[in-house]
């Protein structure tokens, strides 16, 4: 991080790995939000972002960011990996 701190890739995967620490959440959204900042059409973080807003925004906001996620996919794949793990 320290030595791109623009690259979005690594603001997202360093958002993963705080929201698996318990209390590093905000901190997890902020890493999220700027690799969105990156790169808006970013899936995998828009992706991120939602289902680490459920539990403070609900449904709504989770699905706002999914329907992104499944917009942005470039495959098919990808989609159904969103959609499902809704369901």
């Amino acid at each position: 991080m320290d030595a791109n701190p623009e690259s979005w890739m690594a603001q997202n995967n360093l958002g993963v790995e705080l929201a698996k620490i318990p209390g590093r959440m905000p901190s997890a959204l902020t890493h999220y939000e700027q690799a969105l900042r990156l790169k808006p059409d970013y899936a995998e973080a828009h992706y991120n972002l939602g289902i680490a807003l459920m539990p403070k925004t609900g449904l709504r906001m989770r699905l706002l960011r999914l329907k992104k996620r499944c917009a942005w996919a470039s495959n098919g794949g990808g989609a159904r990996q969103a959609r499902d793990s809704f369901q």
